[in-house]
């Protein structure tokens, strides 16, 4: 309700408060010297921190009033900025404090220059929206390289190279204390920003134009990737598919990947039947 507002309000930013000002503290501490019982205190504190801001943000959502002004708008838009990027942060000490009690514990058996080596350090680009798949195979080339074959050294690895918003899609993962965290961001990433079968035909044959100065082999090479997939039944859809009123490809587009071409053609003549059925209504009409 409308009174309840300023009170989930000012909850929330008492929390986002609190957990913004450990996540600041936490971060001064020299990570080369944290402890095991250092870490995982730290992690419970920023796992209960999180919860609460969670909760309280949840609440707040809860009590927007139905019809808001210009001030109300902000302060959700802020309140939403700012829960984003708090997760954001805790994710990546979360990460840290992680791997400090993971990498301790595979150390203590070994002698004291073993425990000292540094985990080897891959360079790569940033995470590659339209090309996660190629992006992938070449992280996971690095990483095999440097001998990183620990889920979680892997998964620390890839937080490297996200930006706040992909770390929210992968950001449950490690509170969830998955044993595979590495391989469930992969695959949730892999879900958010891979194409379709009919959108990379879309792109490789529409979208994708060689440069003025560019050689045939550099537009070859962006085509490629989006055609790896994709078969001599997937063109043959594809163009029964794009031949079709818009209000029809609404209804196909689902069954385009798991259908056969006999059964996608069947299928779209249905419904070509009943859209030509309902012109000819409205024409009569």
């Amino acid at each position: 309700s409308s009174s309840s507002f300023p009170a989930a309000k000012a909850k929330f930013h008492s929390s986002a408060d609190r957990l913004e000002v450990f996540i600041d503290y936490s971060n001064k501490i020299d990570q080369t010297q944290l402890r095991v019982a250092v870490a995982k205190a730290t992690s419970s504190k920023l796992e209960n921190l999180v919860e609460t801001v969670v909760k309280n943000y949840e609440t707040f959502c809860e009590t927007f009033p139905a019809i808001t002004d210009e001030t109300i708008s902000e302060d959700i838009t802020l309140a939403s900025k700012r829960s984003s990027d708090l997760l954001s942060r805790s994710d990546t000490l979360s990460v840290v404090l992680n791997t400090a009690i993971i990498g301790e514990s595979s150390l203590s058996h070994k002698d004291e220059t073993t425990k000292k080596a540094k985990l080897p350090k891959v360079e790569m680009r940033h995470f590659d929206e339209c090309y996660p798949e190629i992006w992938f195979d070449e992280v996971e080339i690095q990483m095999k390289a440097a001998q990183i074959s620990d889920e979680f050294h892997q998964f620390a690895t890839l937080t490297r190279f996200l930006d706040s918003k992909q770390s929210l899609f992968v950001s449950g993962i490690l509170r969830s204390k998955n044993p595979a965290p590495y391989t469930s961001a992969k695959e949730v990433l892999l879900q958010q920003y891979s194409l379709s079968k009919i959108q990379k035909i879309r792109k490789a044959i529409f979208e994708e134009k060689r440069g003025g100065e560019e050689k045939a082999s550099n537009l070859l090479s962006r085509i490629e990737p989006l055609l790896k997939d994709v078969g001599n039944s997937d063109i043959k859809k594809f163009v029964i598919y794009h031949s079709l009123p818009e209000s029809v490809k609404e209804h196909v587009a689902l069954k385009f990947e798991e259908s056969s071409v006999q059964d996608f053609t069947k299928a779209c003549d249905a419904l070509l039947d009943v859209h030509t059925n309902k012109d000819s209504s409205t024409v009569a009409a």
